[in-house]
């Protein structure tokens, strides 16, 4: 069995409103074991035999979350699915410092071209864009693995009091807004757009961290 996390979009905000109980209810009578739902922002997690490398029974798996939701709560559904096991090393290697004057998001994908789609789109409208950790360090993490040894360890990047900086990483896009600004810069505006809103979710770190 395989531990996910499925990241339902725009649950409890737009006039989609689902109560905990009753999402957690779909998942069980659904036939998924260990359900647990976290906070009020739709985050599942639950365990299934879909295996996390089998790209084609995973996505069958997320279809099938997204008819299940739609047929009982009404409205089109979106979902992404992680695996649980995959999460530690997302919010971990969030690159930002941490600060009172800003939030720190993660934005996830339906699928990985969403995301490079967001980031090129982002970039080219002179957004600040960072490079990954490992890029800015000139080595690769699993080098450093294979070296036996963590590395040159990149510290946390500072943001400047009333900007936002975008990064990718692995899977993700990390973005570091301004506090109360979350809907209103150029980068959220731009996660909105048409072309972009139905395959991306945001999470705040804290959310996160709530899920390993």
């Amino acid at each position: 069995m395989t531990e996910w996390v499925a990241l339902l979009r725009g649950i409890n905000v737009g006039g989609v409103n689902i109560k905990s109980a009753e999402l957690a209810g779909l998942f069980r009578e659904s036939g998924f074991d260990a359900v647990k739902t976290v906070l009020a922002t739709g985050n599942v997690l639950f365990s299934s035999p879909e295996e996390a490398g089998d790209t084609a029974r995973a996505g069958g798996l997320r279809a099938r979350l997204e008819e299940l939701l739609s047929e009982r709560f009404g409205y089109e559904a979106r979902v992404v699915l992680e695996p649980r096991a995959r999460i530690a090393g997302v919010a971990a290697a969030y690159p930002y410092a941490e600060s009172a004057a800003h939030h720190a998001y993660v934005v996830f994908g339906s699928d990985p071209g969403a995301l490079a789609a967001l980031l090129d789109d982002a970039a080219g409208r002179g957004l600040s864009v960072d490079a990954p950790a490992a890029d800015r360090e000139g080595v690769r993490a699993s080098d450093a693995l294979d070296r036996g040894s963590a590395g040159p360890i990149p510290g946390p990047m500072p943001v400047a009091e009333g900007t936002e900086r975008v990064s990718a990483g692995e899977g993700v896009l990390y973005w570091a807004c301004p506090r109360g600004s979350s809907t209103d810069t150029p980068f959220s505006k731009l996660t909105a757009a048409a072309r972009h809103k139905p395959s991306l979710t945001t999470r705040n770190l804290n959310t996160v961290r709530k899920l390993l």
